[in-house]
């Protein structure tokens, strides 16, 4: 019955397609050109709507005339091709790459943050903007070779909408555009740290034998500046001295990126045995205290100059090197290379700076109604530093120089109490306020384990405090 309907229908078409193709060959005597455009045409019609079996619903025969009308407007015939989908457009992630593009660009030697920027599409003037922006929030906008600079591009408009990099700070720097500009943001990366216990024993300097015993230049700096109070290390050094520290190694995806604080240390200068524990107040500010609790800064620094050389002590009757007669000298000499930075030993106000005799370039800092110091000879004053201006314990206020009656570079230090000169070796200082209450109990917590430690020599009692912890930098 099936095969019947067909040969029904096939003959009617046949019929019909005779009867247009004699209508069109009367209107046409160039019958024959076009008679091919339009068998051609059928043939492609038949091919893409053509039957695909005895059941499927069978499609009008298409007729002369309009063979010839597809023939003639090819965009009719490609209306008529199905278009292919595409198997990115099933996958439900494709909107989303397509709406985060992203080009990561490493930095080579020899490129500039406006080269990079430039690349990608940035103007001469954003790039200026974007440069300054980053010196605000982060106070640099140094590259580096390896760095490797992330950018989101929308892929509508070809513009790149945010970009991120890590800097040399080890923190994580994204710019983001927006209608005003663009908006920058800092993070801190997420570090480990590991607890490090290291001995050593001076045999020639605290430098020397500190670096042989795996301490670096900043951990040392550190230890001295630590009993910078008690120990002069320009003066009170001797050989057989030992030393113990405790500090972070701090650590960013698996690799070691400094030495942190020292959490701990115990220095042997002769009989007397020193230790100092690092805290950290609520409020963020760190002291180093004994294991009594008792602060180890005191009022006044030891000496103004760090590892400097004593060269004249506190003497009443000593010959001068320059007028060649016998005078009193009512200071210390600390001899250095020129241009060795000064610290003020206490905080007070510059009460005297300028040009005084032989003294030279003078400094002298009122701390309170009784006590005062001098700096004399110095080769110039600490950019920025006026007369009447307050300075702080440890901060630098100018560099060691020969101005005045002096024979080489050095500096003259003179404590004066009630404005007379006293030996500062030899004045006892009171001690800075130290621990009470909750906070002294956290803090004989907090370094129980460190005191045995450093008590002990043993570093496997650092266990107690875990080896690894998460961090941020500081």
């Amino acid at each position: 019955m099936g095969n019947t309907r067909a040969v029904t229908y096939r003959r009617g078409a046949v019929e019909r397609t005779t009867e247009a193709l004699e209508l069109f060959m009367q209107k046409h005597p160039n019958y024959l050109l076009w008679f091919a455009i339009g068998f051609v045409a059928l043939a492609l019609l038949y091919i893409i709507t053509g039957s695909s079996g005895d059941d499927a619903e069978q499609p009008q025969a298409p007729t002369v005339a309009s063979a010839m009308a597809l023939a003639n407007n090819e965009d009719a015939i490609a209306v008529m091709v199905p278009e292919k989908e595409s198997p990115l457009s099933r996958d439900p992630s494709f909107s989303q790459e397509i709406a985060q593009q992203k080009i990561h660009v490493t930095v080579q030697s020899g490129d500039s943050l406006g080269k990079i920027l430039g690349n990608q599409g940035f103007t001469a003037q954003e790039i200026h903007d974007i440069a300054a922006g980053i010196k605000k929030e982060d106070g640099h906008v140094t590259i580096f070779p390896g760095e490797v600079f992330e950018f989101i591009k929308d892929p509508e408009t070809g513009v790149i909408t945010e970009f991120n990099t890590e800097t040399p700070a080890h923190k994580t720097l994204r710019v983001a555009r927006v209608d005003e500009g663009f908006t920058y943001e800092l993070t801190d990366k997420p570090t480990e740290t590991e607890e490090m216990f290291k001995t050593g024993t001076i045999n020639n300097s605290l430098f020397a034998d500190a670096s042989k015993a795996g301490l670096s230049d900043r951990t040392i700096m550190e230890l001295a500046q630590l009993f910078q109070w008690e120990i002069d290390f320009a003066l009170d050094i001797r050989q057989g001295d030992s030393f113990k520290v405790i500090y972070d190694d701090i650590y960013m995806d698996n690799k070691r990126l400094r030495a942190g604080p020292i959490l701990a240390a115990e220095f042997v200068n002769g009989s007397r045995t020193l230790r100092g524990y690092r805290y950290e107040h609520e409020d963020g500010t760190v002291g180093y205290y004994t294991e009594d609790g008792e602060s180890l800064k005191k009022a006044f620094l030891k000496a103004p100059v760090d590892f400097a050389r004593i060269s004249s002590r506190f003497q009443l009757a000593r010959k001068h090197p320059v007028l060649h007669k016998i005078r009193a000298h009512k200071g210390v000499d600390y001899a250095a290379a020129r241009g060795t930075p000064i610290k003020a030993t206490g905080r007070g106000r510059v009460s005297f700076m300028g040009w005084k005799g032989g003294y030279g370039r003078t400094v002298i800092v009122q701390h309170n109604a009784q006590h005062s110091t001098l700096y004399a000879h110095m080769n110039s004053f600490a950019k920025g530093l006026k007369q009447g201006q307050r300075v702080t314990q440890g901060q630098v206020i100018g560099a060691i120089g020969s101005t005045g009656l002096a024979t080489g570079p050095h500096l003259h230090y003179e404590f004066r109490l009630n404005g007379t000169q006293v030996d500062p070796l030899k004045v006892k200082f009171p001690n800075a306020e130290s621990l009470a209450g909750s906070d002294k109990q956290k803090f004989l917590k907090q370094i129980a384990a460190h005191k045995l430690a450093l008590v002990s020599g043993d570093s496997s009692q650092l266990a107690a405090n875990a080896s690894h912890h998460e961090s941020n930098l500081q």
